[in-house]
């Protein structure tokens, strides 16, 4: 980012950076699958995804003052020399990729995992309301007369960092099927209750109760994915399943918007909720099918 005075490299150091997040995401929840134990990989993928929200939220305060000790070029330093340290400690952590079986060769997973396609389907239905929350919920507070969305916004951080972090373990007890089914029906009643009780008090119970759904729907729907994949394909059908993660939030923004203009905010967590009220109903239907068809490798 240092030397982009242009917006064509501006925008090509974005993408580049878009890559190593990707890769890195992907590799760091099926290390994280191959690294626990068989009965409590629901538990690290909640700690894991935990750590993204940690990110996010002190990212911000982090890039805001360098931003004003030294610029932008600061802040591109500082992240650059963040990931750098993160790439070190990577190198630290012992290599997960299983062995290759006994014809020698190296053991290749698929680009697109169809094992990966339901429990895919089931995040785009859980973040899509989280997608949609973000982007419309300051301008539904706005619309509420409140000063901002920091109100709303520190209730749901708060929600999903507790609940990750004393509440890691659910995933193991409950199973992915019903902790994936009560995650989604959570997302959709806490999505609902903002969209129809009205003030600010309506506001922070309705996140409150939708911010437990969104702590609980990763953990679970990876866990399922894992669960329909062999260990050395655990990157191929996170990775397919992840590309769903990056479609609601691509999506819901572009959807929604249109429905916020014609029938207000309200209507758009309303409708968010729909959704995922349905990713609940149809995983309910489907549990029979989608009970793990691989063991995971200890």
């Amino acid at each position: 980012h240092l030397p982009a005075t242009g917006l064509p490299l501006f925008i090509a150091a974005r993408a580049l950076l878009g890559v190593g997040e990707a890769c890195f995401l992907v590799a760091g929840l099926a290390a994280g699958g191959d690294l626990a134990p068989p009965r409590r990989i629901g538990e690290a993928l909640s700690l894991l995804s935990l750590s993204i929200y940690v990110g996010v939220a002190v990212g911000p305060v982090i890039g805001e003052t360098l931003l004003g000790a030294g610029g932008y070029p600061a802040v591109w330093v500082g992240a650059a020399v963040l990931a750098a340290v993160a790439a070190g400690l990577a190198l630290l952590a012992p290599e997960t990729r299983p062995p290759a079986r006994s014809t020698g060769s190296a053991p290749r997973g698929r680009l697109f995992h169809p094992g990966g396609v339901f429990p895919g389907f089931l995040m785009l239905c859980g973040t899509f309301g989280m997608a949609g929350f973000l982007t419309f919920v300051p301008l539904h507070a706005a619309a509420l007369g409140l000063d901002g969305a920091g109100s709303a916004l520190a209730v749901f951080g708060t929600v999903v960092i507790v609940l990750r972090l004393f509440g890691a373990k659910i995933p193991d007890r409950l199973g992915p099927v019903r902790l994936g089914a009560s995650a989604l029906g959570c997302t959709a009643f806490g999505l609902a209750l903002i969209g129809v009780l009205p003030g600010q008090a309506g506001l922070l119970l309705g996140t409150a109760v939708f911010a437990a759904g969104v702590a609980m729907t990763l953990p679970a729907v990876m866990t399922m994915a894992m669960g329909r994949a062999a260990a050395e394909e655990r990157g191929s059908v996170v990775g397919t399943t992840s590309v769903f993660l990056d479609l609601s939030f691509g999506l819901a923004p572009v959807v929604l918007a249109p429905l916020a203009a014609i029938a207000g905010y309200p209507a758009t967590f309303i409708a968010a909720g729909a959704l995922a009220a349905i990713g609940a109903v149809v995983l309910v239907a489907r549990r029979t099918a989608v009970v793990p068809t691989v063991q995971p490798a200890g």
